[in-house]
C-alpha cells in the first residue's frame, strides 16, 4: 500500500503521517495498525521515518509508539503547522505545546505551509529544533513574490546563520539522524 514505492525506492529518510486527516473532501486514514506496519516496514528497511504530526493528537500517537519501540534512535519528529490537513495552526501556541512534549533523545523539526513557515522556522531553530525548506512547505515569500526552490533553501540558510547557528553538512545531517551516509 502506502509504503511499497518507498520500499522499492529505499530512500533515506520517508515520510510518515502519524494520524488521520482530511484534505478537503479526500481523507487520508491511517488507523493504529496501519502506522504500526508502516513503521516495521520502514525499520526493516533501513529508512529513517519522518514521522509528521499534524496535530497534538498526531504526536501523542506518535510518543506511543516511540514509547513501543517503532522508531529506531534517534526518532525524528516533524511539527507540521498551518497546512491544509486540518491540523493545528501556524501559531506561536500550538509550536510551543507541541515543541513542548518533545522527549529529549527525538531530533525534531517544525515548518508551516506558507508565509507562516519563516517565523516558524526561527522559532524552531532558537528553541533547538532544525528545520526543512522547500516548495513542498510555501511557494511564496511574505511579500506573496513566487520562490524558486533555491530562494527557499537560501532564505532557510540565512535564518540559521543570522541565528549564531552552523549549516549542517549533508554528513553531519546523516550523523545527527544516525542514518547511513552515501
Amino acid at each position: 500500500g502506502r509504503v511499497a514505492h518507498v520500499l522499492e525506492l529505499k530512500p533515506a529518510i520517508a515520510t510518515m503521517d502519524c494520524g488521520t486527516f482530511a484534505v478537503g473532501d479526500a481523507i487520508h486514514v491511517a488507523r493504529a495498525s496501519d502506522l504500526t506496519q508502516h513503521a516495521q516496514l520502514l525499520r526493516e528497511a533501513g529508512i529513517k521515518p519522518e514521522v509528521e504530526c499534524f496535530d497534538f493528537g498526531h504526536l501523542e500517537t506518535a510518543l506511543r509508539m516511540m514509547k513501543d519501540g517503532a522508531f529506531a534512535d534517534p526518532p525524528f519528529f516533524q511539527i507540521c503547522l498551518g497546512t491544509a490537513y486540518g491540523g493545528a495552526p501556524a501559531t506561536r501556541e500550538a509550536l510551543q505545546a507541541m515543541q513542548s512534549r518533545m522527549p529529549p533523545e527525538a531530533v525534531w523539526a517544525a515548518f508551516a505551509a506558507g508565509r507562516d513557515n519563516l517565523w516558524v522556522m526561527e522559532a524552531a531553530i532558537a528553541s533547538g529544533g532544525h528545520i526543512r525548506a522547500g516548495l513542498e512547505d510555501t511557494l511564496l515569500n511574505e511579500n506573496g513574490e513566487a520562490m524558486t526552490n533555491a530562494d527557499l533553501l537560501r532564505e532557510a540558510a540565512n535564518l540559521v546563520e543570522r541565528a549564531g547557528c552552523k549549516l549542517a553538512s549533508p554528513h553531519q545531517a546523516t550523523e545527527l539522524l544516525q542514518i547511513p551516509y552515501s
